[in-house]
């Protein structure tokens, strides 16, 4: 038989086997298909790029066929709250896979794809998860989607910028220049194609009644981006998926979805198998407990972070945990980016199968969880401490107050026009830190060379300024959080006393961070991290806390606050005070 044929036979053979086994056993078919592929991968190391070839297949037409469930159209009816949520949830997300990596001792490459594959949620999971346990017909499901439409726009910006970051192992200004450049081009195009050119063909040739040059005119788009967006240097998924949303502005969308789609499960199937054939199974029972305690951390994140961003854009409490419990689950695009990792050389086989096995560890929890979420919510409610409540209500009442005016421009008040500039300049000066703070520590010796500065001069010197920065930063937040709040009511101050002190807990941290990544290079004993990031969560909580005590005292010390409560603890009068 012709080499390759063999390798497809055994592939579709095995991959069959095994998903029967799985959906007998009501198990989710992705395991079954990654299990396929280690079971197979013994026999098919002689057709590994057939199978390569056709995997990538699959995740090219599953970025086609997710650009169509977007559109434009689409994009503007979900809403700046869920927009905003699902940009929030994932800032808060990516850091926690980057410490875990910085804590395993590897390098900031690797971390950077490490964070970003342990961010991303699996729509595919997520959905088929959704629709078995019948919770897609519930209230919070629509937001569940949004969230989801959300991450798979922004994990397709992220793969553009680590496919371009991969091939150079760092980051240097003329790079970052580079990539920028390439972006604006490949977005430009890709405006001019998915706004005025590729809706309008997609028409033209429809009116020919013919399925088949539909499909095909379509496919021969898809592909064609795809490579246009490999030339870059980008990921090819992100040209499918731009040609998915084009297409999905035409007014033939559901006629190529419904043929797209069965082909697009036979490749996605291939495409599962083959992160099974890279798994290397010598090191599986050595990851195993790393796998169950990332996969678990990764499931309770998730729920923290979507319960923060979307309980500061406004929504309730109960739909934010709800979304959180439903979002638990790693797939796809993660494996892409890891599979990028390997090809780039940023990932070791070692690390690619920590990803896959945390993957499978949250793809087993997630069904449980989804079954099990009206009792997550209430244990969440009954035993969440009172200050988290608090802060959590400070969030909300802040983010209510904020994005009520936020659909309305022009009859918005200077003071949250002024709120939400600072929030985003202050978000780019973060951001600026840190890229500054990589690109010091990548060339501290050229500047040391350069400068004639001893090395603990430089570092000093550098340390005070970016500390100095920050606070200055700090002060702007703080500064226009106060003018915000310009009611004098109690509510209104004790939020405002909540988030002032919310705002220095996370500056504290961010503090710590940088300041321990910049002196990282003098520092041999790698633990330090590890200990860093206890230093920073004992910092938070100390914070936090003594907010709780300036409320508490100030209640304490005003006996008419609470006339018609007396008989409740401080804490217990300011949650029902909150809640009013």
């Amino acid at each position: 038989m012709t080499v390759g044929y063999t390798g497809i036979a055994i592939l579709f053979a095995v991959a069959a086997v095994v998903s029967i086994l799985f959906k007998k056993l009501r198990q989710p078919l992705i395991l079954g298909y990654i299990i396929a592929g280690v079971l197979a991968a013994p026999f098919l190391s002689a057709d590994s790029n057939i199978i390569s070839l056709i995997s990538d297949l699959g995740i090219t037409l599953l970025a086609f066929t997710m650009g169509m469930e977007l559109s434009l159209r689409g994009l503007r009816e979900l809403g700046h709250r869920i927009i905003l949520a699902g940009i929030a949830e994932l800032a808060i997300m990516i850091p926690a896979g980057y410490m875990v990596a910085i804590v395993f001792g590897w390098s900031r490459m690797t971390a950077i794809f490490f964070a970003s594959a342990f961010a991303l949620t699996s729509t595919t999971i997520v959905m088929k998860t959704m629709r078995d346990s019948r919770e897609s017909l519930r209230s919070y499901s629509d937001i569940l989607i949004g969230l989801l439409v959300v991450e798979d726009l922004l994990t397709v910006v992220m793969l553009a910028v680590l496919s371009a970051l991969g091939t150079q192992k760092a980051i240097v200004p003329l790079q970052i220049a580079e990539l920028v450049a390439a972006l604006v081009l490949f977005a430009s195009v890709s405006l001019i194609l998915a706004i005025s050119i590729l809706p309008k063909a997609i028409n033209r040739i429809s009116d020919m009644g013919n399925d088949e040059i539909l499909m095909i005119v379509a496919l021969g788009f898809c592909f064609s981006l795809a490579l246009f967006a490999q030339e870059l240097g980008f990921s090819f998924v992100i040209g499918a998926f731009i040609v998915g949303v084009a297409v999905a502005e035409s007014d033939h969308k559901e006629r190529i979805q419904q043929k797209m789609t069965p082909i697009r499960d036979v490749f996605l199937a291939v495409f599962f198998v083959s992160i099974g054939t890279l798994i290397q199974t010598s090191f599986v029972l050595q990851l195993l407990p790393y796998a169950i305690a990332l996969g678990a951390l990764f499931v309770v994140w998730k729920l923290v972070s979507v319960a923060i961003g979307f309980t500061t854009m406004g929504f309730t409490s109960k739909n934010a945990i709800y979304v959180g419990i439903g979002a638990g689950a790693m797939g796809e695009f993660s494996f892409v980016i890891g599979r990028l990792g390997l090809q780039v050389g940023v990932f070791t086989g070692q690390i690619y199968t920590l990803i896959v096995l945390i993957s499978a560890v949250t793809i087993v929890i997630l069904p449980q969880a989804v079954r099990k979420n009206d009792s997550i919510y209430s244990f969440v409610q009954r035993k969440s401490p009172k200050g988290v409540r608090l802060y959590s209500m400070a969030i909300r009442r802040f983010g209510d107050q904020l994005m009520s005016q936020s659909g309305k421009p022009r009859r918005m008040k200077n003071s949250s026009k002024n709120m939400i500039l600072a929030l985003i300049l202050n978000v780019l000066v973060i951001a600026s830190i840190l890229i500054l703070t990589s690109l010091f520590v990548g060339n501290s010796n050229f500047l040391m060379t350069k400068l004639g500065i001893e090395y603990g001069l430089l570092y000093l010197g550098y340390t005070c300024a970016i500390i100095l920065l920050l606070y200055a930063s700090f002060n702007t937040v703080v500064a226009e959080k106060d003018r915000f709040f310009v009611e004098k009511d109690m509510k209104s101050d004790f939020t405002s006393r909540l988030l002032g002190r919310l705002t220095q807990a996370v500056y504290a941290a961010l503090g710590i961070f940088i300041v321990i990544s910049t002196l990282q290079p003098l520092m041999y004993y790698q633990p330090v991290i590890g200990y860093a990031a206890i230093a920073s969560i004992a910092v938070i909580a100390f914070v936090l806390w003594r907010g709780l005590e300036d409320i508490t005292l100030t209640i304490s010390n005003s006996p008419s606050a609470k006339t018609e409560v007396q008989s409740k603890s401080d804490t217990d009068f300011l949650l029902e005070f909150m809640k009013g």
